[in-house]
């Protein structure tokens, strides 16, 4: 339920790539321009990043510890619900590699908010799995979709702030996940 209401704040981090008619490209993302010696805590873009990717990074260590006693109490073997992890990492590879890509077509902010959304309905839908294929597909998707987290929020915070400001913006962000 947390990740559906990230939905909404997230939407509010940037103004959203607009096509530029003559170049068929997409408009930067307008960063939360920083003056030198100012805080990104009075950001509205930066709360709304850092408190999505902490409770994002809050669901990837629930599943993480949970989901082997989950696929225990669901009849997978020890073995079966422990190669939940494997596949879960195998997929966030991929998945790093796949929202990259998406952050540099949709814009950081957006390829995040879309990691948000399809987390927050695997998350429902994990939760009422009771066939293996489909429990193994969930655990596939949460770690395309839950990995990539860490990368996005850099991207996101870079392109709000702009690479002077990042790693101020980061830092803090950091602190408070």
């Amino acid at each position: 339920a947390l990740l559906l209401l990230l939905i909404p704040l997230l939407s509010l981090v940037s103004e959203g790539p607009q096509a530029n008619a003559a170049a068929g490209q997409h408009a930067p993302v307008k960063k939360a321009a920083l003056q030198p010696g100012a805080s990104p805590l009075r950001s509205l873009p930066f709360w709304t990043v850092s408190v999505g990717i902490g409770i994002l990074a809050g669901s990837g260590i629930v599943f993480v510890v949970h989901i082997v006693p989950f696929g225990l109490s669901h009849a997978l073997t020890l073995k079966q619900a422990a190669a939940i992890l494997s596949v879960y990492s195998g997929a966030g590879i991929l998945g790093t590699l796949l929202f990259g890509w998406l952050a540099d077509r949709l814009t950081p902010p957006k390829a995040l908010m879309l990691a948000t959304l399809i987390l927050s309905v695997l998350w429902f839908v994990l939760v009422r799995i009771t066939a293996f294929d489909l429990y193994l597909l969930a655990a596939i998707f949460i770690g395309l979709c839950g990995a990539p987290v860490i990368t996005l929020h850099g991207a996101a915070m870079s392109a709000l702030f702009g690479p002077q400001g990042a790693a101020h913006a980061m830092g803090y962000s950091y602190s408070m996940k």
